[in-house]
């Protein structure tokens, strides 16, 4: 029977290249963005309105049938250890217990927000069709680091971010976070703690060059984003200043989300 754990976290926050370091492991799979999560919300949405109209133990068959999701949704990786990657993870916590009976282990990557922010900005820069700037334009929104900023937050960012705080509030024992630098100042260490957390055995063979980034997205473009989930091939911190890219105000701005974490 296979071990499940999660992973979840910010985007632009380093879940990509954190998930194919774990992938070195010959026993882990990690999974690109998964709809899991997903089916089972709205497969729950479904056994309660057929409730309604039937008369069924339906938490019974809802456990059964969730349960069984799991393993069928990976029977095809032989592999024991899957960590499934969504982004919801952190605010449906007490779903992966109740279905898997034990308490689940949730990585959560954290990266500081203007960080997370500036790093969308700069990858429009480079695509000219970026979602962000093309959402700007219907809204008839000026093109500028501002509203951009903006609209990442509000439109794409802030939901995550109410996740994973609910998450730290009523689950915290279940979620081990981190953090974007941590990571790629001393990975081996942080690998080591992940091991620690999910009670599993250090893995001794990872490497951090030349890295093969086994979570790529083949429909990175349907996100509205070329390249949206490249990583480089060896374990370094590139980081511009955010104040370069949003200004002053945005990041302090930004900042006091950050410290309602306290992580």
């Amino acid at each position: 029977m296979k071990q499940f754990f999660f992973m979840s976290g910010l985007q632009r926050s380093g879940s990509t290249l954190l998930g194919s370091l774990l992938a070195q492991n010959p026993d882990i799979h990690v999974s690109p963005t998964s709809p899991l999560l997903d089916f089972l919300c709205k497969s729950e949405g479904v056994l309660n309105d057929l409730e309604k109209q039937y008369t069924y133990d339906v938490k019974a068959v809802g456990n059964s049938m969730h349960r069984s999701s799991f393993d069928n949704f990976y029977n095809h990786i032989e592999k024991p250890i899957v960590v499934d990657k969504h982004r919801g993870w952190t605010r449906n916590i007490n779903t992966a217990k109740t279905v898997l009976g034990i308490e689940p282990k949730t990585i959560v990557m954290y990266r500081p927000i203007a960080e997370v922010v500036s790093s969308f900005i700069k990858l429009a820069d480079k695509d000219p069709n970026n979602a962000i700037d093309q959402n700007l334009r219907e809204k008839s929104l000026e093109i500028n680091s501002n509203n951009r900023a903006r609209f990442v937050w509000e439109e794409w960012t802030y939901e995550i971010y109410d996740s994973l705080r609910y998450g730290l509030k009523h689950n915290r024992e279940s979620i081990h976070v981190v953090h974007y630098k941590k990571l790629v100042d001393n990975p081996t260490k942080e690998l080591y703690n992940i091991y620690d957390f999910l009670e599993l055995d250090r893995y001794e063979g990872h490497y951090f060059e030349n890295i093969q980034n086994s979570l790529s997205e083949q429909k990175d473009e349907l996100w509205g984003f070329k390249g949206l989930h490249d990583i480089r091939s060896s374990v370094n911190y590139e980081s511009n200043n955010p104040i370069d890219v949003i200004g002053e105000d945005l990041c302090h701005y930004f900042s006091i989300y950050d410290e309602f974490l306290e992580i």
